[in-house]
């Protein structure tokens, strides 16, 4: 796999695999022996993969529980910036194909990812037609059972009570859950699927697969705060660990494997170092553009708000490949109107 590619698996693990590389360069410069540097190559690999486990369940455990709405939103813009550079969509089926090609597991369209994704798709016409095509029998259908009926009385008696807004959410997921898992296995004829419904569902499924996976995120925290987001995070850490250990390895090894067949007297590295993956040359004009999260910063809007605004025709986007950008005349101009 490219350098490319081995960021967009894991870039924690991408970044942990330059600092080794750009160590064994400054041994290199230090004039270290091609023998020390594999023999330090190879320690400091086996190292991280010795503490891979902890490392991962650590880093994905402080930020999921320690960082707010605003902190996260900021990171996924990070993310989605870095995704432009390279020319990535970041869509869950770019991401879940790269998981595939090494064979490593990958749960990320499960029920939290395609709620967020039907979320993010909300506002097109024919996405909501084919989900109301789908769902609204079997839900009218839930609705009337008596237990769900029954189970009313309690869900308003939870969202009475005087405790935290956490624990009443948390208590009336719970309640959810329970009665609607009763309800759905003790009536599976009532929601079983015919030719004409999968298809249709294949097609709702296909739609979400395309969306950017940074979106998604975003808008499960925009509608939802972090619950459900931390609750994906913390069962993905063990799956997370493999695609980790892989990226690491990948990208040492194949330094080792240069090193071992090189012939070259200078021994010049095969990679580039990390400051350099850093630089993205840009075109003059670009720069004076408007990235998302500044027009958001402006406009005092969420991103999925903004995404209101380009598809009803009030903001116009310029985009530049992958990427979105805004010309500050354009939110003048809408500011302006508003």
């Amino acid at each position: 796999m490219t350098d490319r590619e081995l960021f967009l698996l894991h870039p924690v693990a991408w970044h942990h695999a330059q600092v080794i590389l750009n160590a064994e360069l400054e041994m290199l410069r230090n004039g270290k022996g091609r023998k020390k540097r594999i023999e330090f190559l190879q320690s400091e690999v086996q190292h991280q993969l010795d503490q891979a486990e902890v490392l991962v369940a650590d880093t994905m455990t402080t930020l999921i529980t320690e960082l707010g709405i605003d902190e996260t939103m900021k990171n996924l813009d990070v993310m989605r910036t870095r995704f432009e550079a390279l020319g990535f969509g970041g869509t869950v089926r770019q991401i879940r194909n790269l998981n595939r090609r090494v064979q490593a597991p990958f749960s990320g369209m499960d029920q939290t990812i395609f709620w967020g994704g039907c979320l993010v798709l909300s506002e097109h016409e024919e996405f909501c037609a084919d989900m109301e095509t789908l769902f609204k029998e079997r839900i009218e259908r839930v609705l009337s059972n008596q237990s769900v009926v029954e189970a009313e009385q309690k869900y308003n008696a939870i969202m009475a009570r005087h405790d935290l807004l956490s624990v009443r959410d948390r208590d009336a997921r719970l309640l959810a859950i329970e009665v609607l898992g009763s309800v759905l296995t003790n009536a599976p004829d009532d929601f079983s699927f015919t030719n004409a419904d999968r298809r249709l569902f294949t097609k709702i499924y296909s739609q979400v697969l395309d969306l950017a996976f940074v979106d998604i995120i975003a808008a499960l925290i925009t509608y939802g705060g972090m619950a459900d987001v931390r609750q994906m995070f913390l069962k993905s850490i063990k799956e997370s660990t493999e695609v980790y250990c892989h990226v690491l390895a990948s990208a040492v090894q194949r330094r080792i494997t240069a090193m071992n067949g090189s012939e070259r007297t200078d021994d010049k590295p095969d990679y580039t170092p990390i400051q350099s993956q850093q630089q993205v040359n840009k075109p003059a004009n670009i720069l004076s553009l408007l990235s998302t999260s500044q027009v958001m910063e402006q406009l005092g809007v969420s991103r999925v708000t903004l995404y209101r605004l380009e598809r009803a025709g009030h903001l116009v986007p310029i985009h530049i490949g992958r990427s979105k950008r805004y010309e500050q005349a354009e939110i003048n101009r809408y500011l302006g109107r508003t």
